[in-house]
C-alpha cells in the first residue's frame, strides 16, 4: 500500500465523510493525502468532519492482514469498473475471498428473509442453473432468499455483499455460510473491518448489490423492503429487473407482483432470465429495436452514427455515452447491439465500450 491510499482509507473513513463527499474534496484539492494536508481548512467548510486517526487506520489493516481481507482501492486496477458508474462509488472496498469473481457476469438474486419454502427452492435452483451457465450470483447474506441464492451458488460463484464489515457475521446462523462463501465465493463490504451493521447500512449495502450485477431478480418481497430498494436500484443503474409472480394473497409476492405490473420480466426459470438478457444486450426483436428508435424521433442509421461518433479507442461507460448522444440507455443499448453485429464495438469489463481498433 503507498501513502496514498493510506490517505484515501483515512479520509473515507473520517466522520461526516462520506463518498460524494469524498471525491469533492479530492476534486477541489487534488489528491487524498492534499486533504488531508490541508484538514484545518476542510474543517472550516465542512463542520461536522472528523478526521480519522492514524491509530484507528493502522488497526483496521492489521486486522485485515491477519483475516486476509483485502482492500480495493477506486483509483487500482482490480477495482469492479461497473461500480464506477455509481457517483458515490465507495473509495475503498474490503473483500475476502475470490477477487476473480467480482469480474464475472452475475445476477443479483435478492428476497424476503421469511421467505417460504417454495421460494428458497426455487431461488437455490435458479442460481444453480445460472451457475451451470457460467454467470455468477450476488446477494446479501441475509436469512432467506439471500441465503437460498448463495447456497445455489457456491460451487460456480457467489458474492456476498453485506452491510458490516467483511469479517462480521450477520446474522450469527449464516456463520457456516459465512466461512463457505470465504473459501468458496467472496464477501464485499465498504464498512470498515470489525464494523457491526447498522440499519442505515442495508440501503446502501443494496446499491452496491444492483451495480454489481447485470440485472437483479427479486423473488419474493413485500411493498416496503429492501429487495424492492434494491430493484430500484437496479432501474436506476440501466440494469434489467426480474421478478417471480405469486399469489396476491401472499404479502411476500406483492413486491414481484408489483414490479411485473411495472415492466419487470416474469421469471419461472434461469433460461428465463437468460433470454430476457440475450435480447436486452443483443438485441434479437427487431420489431422492438424499431420500435425504440420510433419512439427517439430518429433513423437507426442517424442514431448509430452518432453514437459511433462519441466513441472512440478508450473505453467509455454506457451512462456517460448515453449522455453524450443525448439518448435513453434502452436506446443505447439497441444501438450498441447493432454495432456489435457489425464488429465496429469492443465490450470492456465493467459494461464499457470502445471503437474496434482495426488490423
Amino acid at each position: 500500500m503507498n501513502n496514498e491510499q493510506y490517505a484515501i482509507l483515512r479520509l473515507i473513513r473520517s466522520e461526516g465523510i462520506g463518498p460524494i463527499r469524498f471525491y469533492k474534496l479530492v476534486d477541489h484539492y487534488g489528491t487524498a493525502q492534499k486533504v488531508i494536508d490541508n484538514w484545518a481548512d476542510v474543517q472550516v467548510r465542512i463542520k461536522s468532519a472528523k478526521l480519522c486517526p492514524e491509530k484507528q487506520v493502522d488497526w483496521e489493516l492489521k486486522n485485515a492482514a491477519l483475516k486476509k481481507i483485502t482492500p480495493l482501492f477506486y483509483d487500482a486496477s482490480d477495482y469492479p469498473e461497473q461500480l464506477k458508474d455509481l457517483t458515490d462509488h465507495p473509495p475503498v472496498l474490503m473483500v475476502k475471498g475470490d477477487k476473480s469473481l467480482l469480474y464475472k457476469k452475475s445476477i443479483a438474486i435478492v428476497g424476503a428473509r421469511n421467505s417460504s419454502l417454495n421460494g428458497n427452492k426455487l431461488t437455490y435452483l435458479i442460481a444453480k442453473k445460472l451457475g451451470a451457465y457460467e454467470w455468477g450470483t450476488i446477494s446479501g447474506l441475509a436469512r432467506g432468499i439471500d441465503k437460498s441464492a448463495h447456497e445455489g451458488s457456491l460451487s460456480t460463484g457467489t458474492v456476498a455483499v453485506v452491510a458490516g464489515g467483511v469479517d462480521v457475521i450477520y446474522p450469527e446462523e449464516n456463520k457456516k455460510l459465512y466461512d463457505q462463501i470465504c473459501e468458496q465465493g467472496i464477501v464485499v463490504s465498504e464498512c470498515a473491518v470489525g464494523m457491526t451493521p447498522q440499519a442505515q447500512g442495508f440501503p446502501r449495502r443494496n446499491r452496491l448489490i444492483s451495480a454489481l450485477s447485470k440485472g437483479v431478480l427479486v423473488v419474493e418481497a413485500s411493498l416496503q423492503s429492501g429487495s424492492m430498494i434494491t430493484a430500484n436500484n437496479a432501474l436506476d443503474q440501466g440494469r434489467e429487473v426480474f421478478a417471480v409472480p405469486g399469489s396476491p394473497l401472499d404479502p411476500r409476492c406483492r413486491g414481484p407482483n408489483k414490479l411485473i405490473k411495472q415492466g419487470a420480466k416474469l421469471i419461472e426459470s434461469a433460461e428465463d432470465i437468460l433470454d430476457n438478457l440475450s435480447e436486452f444486450f443483443i438485441g434479437k426483436n427487431s420489431a422492438q429495436t424499431m420500435d425504440l428508435f420510433n419512439q427517439s424521433g430518429g433513423a437507426p442509421s442517424k442514431t448509430s452514427k452518432n453514437v459511433m461518433e462519441k466513441l472512440g479507442g478508450s473505453p467509455v461507460s454506457l451512462d456517460s455515452l448515453a449522455e453524450a448522444a443525448n439518448i435513453t440507455l434502452r436506446q443505447l443499448l439497441t444501438v450498441l447491439s447493432e454495432l456489435e453485429l457489425e464488429e465496429k464495438i469492443t465490450r470492456h469489463p465493467g459494461g464499457r465500450i470502445s471503437l474496434r481498433l482495426q488490423a
